[in-house]
């Protein structure tokens, strides 16, 4: 999957935004407190909605109370994204009076083709993707917070990235690797079958 196009009516701070992305790696910047977690969140929220349970022990609002717009308005939004197999599909989302709507490229409303959760909303992430949301959090949406590299992590980070840069896929490099492994087992141990 990959997001084709976000568009913020009103999300925490970011109001009135549209962010065209391209098919590959997109990087958003910004000094602190610019919204770039917030954004990170308008994603998940999109997939996957906000939750709206009481105050968490840490004092922290809910993620529904968390970012409702700053300047007050439209709470909500659209995200148009595109799967691997190649259908493109729009999700609009208005926080405030917990609705959806999917939308297949023919603009026909798919919004309960896939079921619905205990919350009695539409799980076309789950589906499509593959991945409830926890699952989407662990692997998908990574904080700040949570990125922790020592030295051998940055090198092996660094590594990965170069490889990207030179050939376009870190796939491509990692298929060289795993077949000059492969030759050289076969060239000095033998085959599977022999020890």
């Amino acid at each position: 999957m990959f997001i084709n196009r976000l568009e913020i009516k009103g999300f925490g701070k970011l109001t009135d935004r549209t962010f065209n992305l391209v098919k590959g790696i997109n990087i958003v910047f910004g000094s602190n407190e610019a919204g770039k977690t917030t954004l990170q969140w308008f994603i998940k929220g999109m997939l996957y909605g906000l939750k709206n349970s009481r105050q968490l022990k840490s004092g922290a609002l809910p993620p529904l109370r968390r970012f409702e717009p700053w300047s007050g308005g439209q709470y909500g939004g659209a995200m148009e994204y595109t799967l691997d197999d190649g259908s493109t599909y729009r999700v609009e989302r208005d926080f405030k009076r917990g609705t959806v709507c999917l939308y297949d490229s023919n603009f026909k409303d798919v919004t309960f083709s896939f079921g619905t959760g205990r919350d009695k909303m539409p799980l076309f992430a789950e589906k499509q993707l593959g991945l409830d949301e926890a699952a989407f959090e662990r692997t998908v949406l990574i904080r700040q917070s949570e990125i922790r590299l020592d030295d051998a992590g940055t090198g092996i980070l660094a590594e990965r990235l170069a490889n990207v840069s030179s050939t376009g896929t870190e796939d491509i490099s990692f298929s060289r690797a795993e077949k000059a492994l492969t030759d050289a087992l076969k060239n000095n141990v033998g085959t599977g079958r022999t020890t």
